[in-house]
């Protein structure tokens, strides 16, 4: 891999790291005060808003709405509606637990994609796999502490959420194979606005003007957290990208002592460390198992 593409892609996940902590940030800024629907349907709304535009500028004068035709709407709809019940526990968990143990669990989900195409898409599970997914799993208990004392409960919210969204992760692989990133993108923020947009009247809350800035900024930091993500693939394999995604966990505890003066403690840390370890051998088994020769 020549070593500017390398460098490039490294910027492009650093930035999409500080920008998954600056969306969590802005969600537990307003989370108390706004309901779920109306941030979850600002952060999909927008981003519908961005995709259409980008596709129409890029497409011109020979834009047509049949450019986003697909033979696995079913897919499409799925993806949008695990999608929002995702994202939706996932900023339920931001609003009660401290924003590093928040961004911690949502960023296991890969943890789980070995199962879950084992279980629902009968794929073989690697059993090489096991010692980086043992890691990460007690990385994950460092950060719920099940023995506590004051035990948060909404960290199993949180950890719902990430397994919901690794279940996005293997729709969208499948989704992959048939449909251009940009129809994906199209019908995941068209269906989960609508959805959105159908549950609003009965969660609507007027804004105040700072409130409403936050809720575009959510939109616009989502939006492009995930176009930072996409354009650092493109210059370096998900093995080399993954583990810069973990720099978001301390970005979030630099915002979390920032603005709610909250220093993470030693098992947020702990764990932070276990999880990353797991990923990386993880993603060094699969590297060494995608180069072994088939017999």
């Amino acid at each position: 891999m020549p070593r500017q593409n390398m460098l490039t892609a490294s910027l492009f996940a650093i930035i999409a790291a500080f920008l998954n902590a600056l969306q969590a940030s802005c969600v537990k800024s307003i989370g108390h005060e706004l309901p779920n629907i109306m941030i979850l349907f600002f952060r999909f709304g927008i981003g519908l808003l961005i995709i259409l535009g980008y596709v129409i500028s890029l497409k011109g004068k020979n834009f047509r709405f049949k450019s986003f035709k697909s033979n696995k709407i079913h897919m499409h709809l799925l993806r949008s509606i695990l999608g929002v019940i995702g994202f939706g526990s996932y900023f339920i968990a931001i609003r009660h637990i401290p924003l590093v143990d928040a961004l911690l669990l949502n960023i296991t989900k890969p943890m789980y994609v070995p199962f879950i195409v084992t279980i629902f898409l009968g794929i073989p599970f690697v059993y090489g796999l096991i010692p980086g997914l043992l890691l990460g799993f007690v990385g994950v208990i460092f950060v719920l502490q099940p023995g506590a004392e004051v035990f948060q409960w909404y960290s199993l919210v949180g950890l719902f959420g990430a397994m919901i969204a690794a279940a996005v992760i293997v729709i969208t692989r499948r989704l992959n194979h048939h449909d251009p990133a940009y129809v994906t993108l199209f019908y995941y923020f068209l269906f989960a606005t609508t959805l959105l947009g159908l549950l609003l009247p009965f969660n609507w809350h007027t804004p105040t003007t700072n409130e409403l800035k936050l809720l575009i900024l959510i939109g616009l930091v989502s939006t492009i957290y995930q176009g930072c993500f996409l354009s650092a693939l493109k210059y370096a394999p998900a093995r080399a990208v993954t583990p810069l995604l973990y720099l978001g966990v301390v970005f979030g505890g630099i915002l979390d002592w920032v603005f709610w003066g909250h220093v993470p403690g030693a098992n947020a840390w702990i764990g932070t460390i276990l999880v990353f370890m797991g990923a990386i051998t993880s993603l060094a088994i699969s590297k060494n198992i995608v180069k072994q020769p088939k017999s």
